[in-house]
């Protein structure tokens, strides 16, 4: 039994209502729908085989379970891509160079100057990458990718280690300047590397988003 697009579209329709709320989900499961229902169709009659899919996927009940299935399964693909690029941007003998070039300017810096302008050059510092994720998520509201699970994923990665390293700095204000010059150069070469990866995690992202659209323009 071939199914037509009135039909695949009311699988997704039923699929948001039973709480998968991420369309990039749902097409992975109305994929997984239709090959059943192609599968082992007995009849022409589509709403018998639907209902009769849905009870051989065990999807004819409530789908929130499925729904957070599908979401740490996607995170747990991204959080492994994030840390297999900061591994390999470390293992990297160009990359490794440049942040060895990095510290030895920065310490230079934090050795010439005032404490007070080098705490400044660092925030700028600090603060640049994440006004590449503001652009970014402002470029995404432009391109209309609509609710997408691999979207979400690729701008928390993108922006999670300013929000882990955010928390170092806001505590150690209250340290001396000499143990925030101490943290400054330990963690911003760190950062800087793991924004790094984050951005390599987003942009995955959105290829593949990019892959499933043009998939489903076919």
């Amino acid at each position: 039994m071939e199914l037509n697009k009135e039909q695949i579209e009311h699988i997704d329709y039923v699929l948001e209502k039973k709480g998968i709320q991420y369309w990039d989900l749902r097409i992975e499961m109305i994929d997984h729908i239709v090959s059943d229902i192609e599968n082992h169709a007995t009849s022409d009659n589509f709403k018998k085989e639907f209902e009769n899919a849905l009870i051989r996927v065990k999807w004819n009940k409530s789908l929130l379970s499925e729904n957070k299935v599908g979401w740490k399964n996607i995170n747990k693909r991204y959080r492994n891509l994030f840390k297999k690029e900061l591994l390999k941007f470390f293992l990297s003998t160009k990359k490794s160079f440049l942040v060895i070039a990095f510290f030895i300017i920065y310490y230079t810096l934090s050795q010439n100057l005032t404490f007070a302008i080098f705490s400044k050059i660092s925030y700028i510092i600090f603060t640049l990458p994440m006004l590449i994720v503001l652009v970014s998520s402002i470029w995404l509201l432009f391109k209309r990718f609509g609710k997408s699970v691999h979207i979400s994923y690729g701008l928390f990665y993108f922006s999670f280690s300013f929000l882990m390293i955010n928390s170092v700095i806001h505590f150690m204000r209250y340290t001396s300047d000499t143990n925030q010059q101490i943290i400054w150069l330990i963690t911003l070469p760190i950062y800087l590397a793991a924004m790094y990866a984050g951005f390599i995690v987003f942009t995955t992202a959105i290829k593949k988003v990019t892959q499933i659209k043009k998939e489903l323009a076919l």
